[in-house]
């Protein structure tokens, strides 16, 4: 991420990452949201956020990883109109 950051600056262009990852969207006006997670794995845990945004439900999964004492997440996953797209997917070419 840092990395397309700073080549696009160069660029004079935005990055590949043009909208917040955590809400998949450039705006938001979040009104409800829920909140489920499960750890089948010592070590790692899955989040999925329910909410919904400017009218319309969205779903994002955040895959976690802990480290030593504190949790990081590991990939996001957005599910949008039968859709599936992955922060991680945005960043290989």
């Amino acid at each position: 991420m840092t990395r397309d950051q700073k080549a696009a600056a160069r660029r004079n262009e935005v990055g590949a990452l043009d909208f917040d990852p955590f809400l998949n969207a450039q705006e938001w006006d979040v009104t409800t949201f829920d909140i489920v997670v499960s750890d089948a794995v010592a070590g790692k845990a899955q989040a999925t956020v329910k909410f919904v945004n400017l009218g319309r439900v969205m779903t994002v999964v955040l895959d976690l990883v802990q480290v030593r004492n504190a949790w990081y997440i590991y990939e996001i996953t957005w599910l949008q109109n039968g859709k599936t797209e992955t922060l991680r997917k945005i960043f290989v070419h």
